[in-house]
C-alpha cells in the first residue's frame, strides 16, 4: 500500500513538473545555452525527451507546443549534410510516433468525449490539397510521404490542442513572449560573435528555420503582451515590453514582418488604451515613443532612406524587388503544371532563395505558393481550409479572440511578401494551436484586474 502511494506521489510530481509552464520556460532558457555552446545534440535529445514525457505523464499537455515552436532556432550550426542528423532523426521519429500513439489512444479511450473541433474537416481538406502537390507529372514518393506525414502530425496537434489542454491561450501568450525574446537573444549572440552585416542575415540560422520565421515569433510575442497585460494594473509594463519586442524585430531587419509588427503595435496601443485604468501612463509612453522614433529618424535619415530604398529595389537582397524574379519563376512553373502543381522540390536553385534551400520551392507568397506547388486543383481545395479557418476565428467573436486574431493575422500577412505559412511546418503548428485556443471558452479574468 505504501509503495502504491509513493508511486502515485512520484507520478503526480512528474505530471506537475512536465505540465508546468515554468518547465517550458526553463527548457527555452536551456535552448539558448545550448545554442551559445553549440550543444545541438544535447538540446534535441533533451527537448524530445521533455516532449515525450509531457505526453506520457500529463493530462494538460500545453508545453509540447513550446518545444515545437522554438527548438529549430536553437539548432544553430546544423546543416542538412551534417553527420549529427543521424542522431536527430531517430529521436525526432520517436517523438512523431509518440504523437500518433497519444492521439490514437485519446480517440479510442475517450471516443464518446472526443471533440473534433471546427477545423477538423478544413484540416482534412488542407491535407488533401497538400498531398496533391506535384502528384501528376512530377510525383516523388519520398516527398509525398514526407508531406503526408507532416499533415497527419499537424492534424494530431490540432486534436491534442482541442482535447488535452487547459488555459491554452495563456500558455501560448507566455511561450510567445519568452520564446520570442530568446530567439532574438540567439540572433544577438550570433551578431556579436560573428560581426555580421546586412548581406549575411540569411546565414544566421542554418537549421530548419531562418530569421524571417524568427521575426514572426517575436511578433507573436507582442500579441502575447496584449493578452497578458490588457486591463491589468501593470498594463504599462506590458506596453513597454511590446515596444521592446518591436525594436527586436526592427533589428532583425526582416522588412515585411517589421511593417506588420508596426501595424500590430499601433492596434495594440489603441486596445491597451481602451481597456486600461492607467490611460495617462499609456498615453505618455506612446508620446515618448513617437518622439524618440522621430528624433532617431531625423538623426539617421540617410540610413532610413537607404533602408526604404532596399525595400523597393530590385535585386538579390531587395524587399519587393527580390520577389520579381522569384515570383516570375514560380508563375512559369505554374504554367508548366497548372492543374496539380509543380510540387515541392525542383532540379535547380530557385531564384533569390538562399543556398541552403537549393531544391525547395519557397514562393514567399501564400497564394502563389499554393498555385505553384499544388496547382489549381490543390488551391481550390485549400480555399475550404481558409474559409473554415476564418469562420472558426471570427464566429462568436469575444474579447478573448482579440489575441488569437492578432496572432493569426500576423502570420497570414507575413505570407504576402515573406515567409508563407504553407512553407513552414512550425508556423503551421502555431496556427492550428492558436485556432484551437480560440475555440475554447473564454479564460477567466482576461482583460480584467485579476486572473
Amino acid at each position: 500500500m505504501l509503495e502504491k502511494t509513493e508511486r502515485q506521489n512520484f507520478l503526480y510530481r512528474l505530471q506537475e513538473w512536465f505540465g508546468s509552464d515554468f518547465t517550458a520556460v526553463f527548457f527555452l532558457i536551456f535552448g539558448v545555452l545550448c545554442f551559445i555552446f553549440d550543444l545541438a545534440d544535447v538540446l534535441v535529445i533533451s527537448y524530445v525527451s521533455a516532449f515525450i514525457l509531457t505526453l506520457v505523464f500529463c493530462k494538460r499537455v500545453n508545453n509540447i507546443f513550446a518545444y515545437l515552436f522554438y527548438v529549430p532556432f536553437f539548432i544553430s550550426t546544423i546543416a542538412l549534410n551534417d553527420g549529427r542528423w543521424s542522431v536527430f532523426i531517430p529521436v525526432v521519429v520517436l517523438a512523431a510516433v509518440t504523437v500518433l500513439i497519444f492521439t490514437a489512444y485519446k480517440i479510442i479511450d475517450e471516443r464518446s468525449k472526443i471533440n473534433l473541433g471546427k477545423m477538423f474537416y478544413p484540416l482534412i481538406a488542407f491535407t488533401v490539397a497538400m498531398v496533391i502537390g506535384g502528384a501528376v507529372g512530377r510525383f516523388n514518393v519520398t516527398v509525398f510521404f514526407v508531406i503526408l506525414g507532416f499533415c497527419i502530425e499537424i492534424f494530431c496537434f490540432y486534436l491534442i490542442a482541442i482535447n488535452c489542454t487547459e488555459n491554452l491561450s495563456k500558455s501560448l501568450a507566455i511561450f510567445f513572449i519568452v520564446g520570442g525574446i530568446f530567439v532574438f537573444l540567439c540572433y544577438a549572440y550570433y551578431y556579436i560573435d560573428n560581426g555580421i552585416v546586412w548581406k549575411d542575415w540569411a546565414i544566421i540560422f542554418t537549421s530548419a528555420q531562418n530569421i524571417n520565421t524568427g521575426s514572426i515569433f517575436i511578433a507573436l510575442g507582442m500579441a502575447g503582451c496584449f493578452y497578458l497585460g490588457a486591463g491589468k494594473k501593470t498594463d504599462y509594463l506590458y506596453v513597454l515590453l511590446s515596444i521592446a519586442m518591436f525594436i527586436m524585430i526592427v533589428i532583425t531587419q526582416c522588412r515585411t514582418v517589421t511593417a506588420i509588427s508596426a501595424a500590430l503595435l499601433i492596434v495594440e496601443y489603441v486596445l491597451f488604451f481602451v481597456y486600461s485604468e492607467n490611460k495617462r501612463i499609456i498615453l505618455c509612453v506612446a508620446l515618448f515613443f513617437i518622439a524618440a522614433v522621430s528624433v532617431l529618424t531625423a538623426a539617421f535619415f540617410e540610413e532610413v532612406k537607404i533602408y526604404a530604398e532596399k525595400f523597393l529595389k530590385k535585386g538579390s537582397n531587395g524587399g519587393i524587388g527580390i520577389r520579381e524574379d522569384l515570383w516570375q519563376w514560380c508563375f512559369d512553373r505554374f504554367k508548366e503544371y497548372p492543374y496539380f502543381g509543380y510540387g515541392y522540390i525542383c532540379d535547380d536553385a530557385v531564384p533569390t532563395i538562399v543556398s541552403f534551400y537549393p531544391n525547395l520551392v519557397l514562393a514567399h507568397n501564400t497564394v502563389l505558393h499554393w498555385l505553384t506547388v499544388t496547382g489549381v486543383v490543390g488551391t481550390s481545395i485549400a480555399v475550404y481550409f481558409y474559409c473554415g479557418k476564418y469562420y472558426s476565428l471570427f464566429s462568436r467573436f469575444n474579447k478573448n479572440k482579440i489575441f488569437h486574431t492578432l496572432c493569426i493575422l500576423t502570420i497570414a500577412l507575413s505570407g504576402t511578401f515573406d515567409q508563407s505559412p504553407t512553407m513552414d511546418i512550425f508556423v503551421l503548428v502555431a496556427t492550428v494551436a492558436i485556432l484551437a485556443a480560440s475555440e475554447k471558452p473564454p479564460e477567466k479574468g482576461f482583460i480584467s484586474n485579476a486572473y
